[in-house]
């Protein structure tokens, strides 16, 4: 089993950001993995990396398509990305300065509980919006 599963309660109903979520949470699952299993440093750091990289361009995706679409919350939203790619930055540089297995944890505890809670919340929000204005 996973650590995260994707399920339809995490659909927003937009299959490009549905996709992209499925990628932030198979990312996640790979990194938690790893992290259970004696910890390959080297994969660690190219798991962190790839899941930040995938982060960024999800939030920039997300955030072209509030402005495009003209999504009313699209500055708070953008908000809520910034502090989390300010929280992961901190949460990865200590884990990969000392990886133990709490960092690790705390990592992994910290991204699946934030992007559940934001994709049920905030991303259902857009998800709605968006499809209002046709797109599916």
């Amino acid at each position: 089993m996973a650590y995260l599963d994707w399920s339809a309660d995490y659909s927003i109903g937009v299959e490009i950001f549905d996709n992209e979520h499925k990628g932030l949470m198979a990312i996640l699952n790979d990194l938690h993995a790893v992290l259970g299993s004696g910890h390959d440093r080297a994969e660690v750091e190219r798991l962190c990396y790839r899941l930040m990289e995938h982060a960024i361009q999800h939030f920039r995706h997300e955030e072209m398509y509030f402005e495009d679409w003209a999504y009313p919350r699209r500055v708070e939203h953008a908000n809520a990305h910034k502090n989390l790619r300010r929280e992961i930055f901190a949460l990865q540089s200590k884990l990969l300065a000392n990886p133990a297995q709490e960092g690790g944890q705390a990592l992994s505890i910290f991204l699946k509980e934030w992007l559940t809670r934001h994709i049920l919340t905030d991303d259902r929000e857009y998800g709605a919006f968006l499809r209002e204005k046709g797109l599916r």
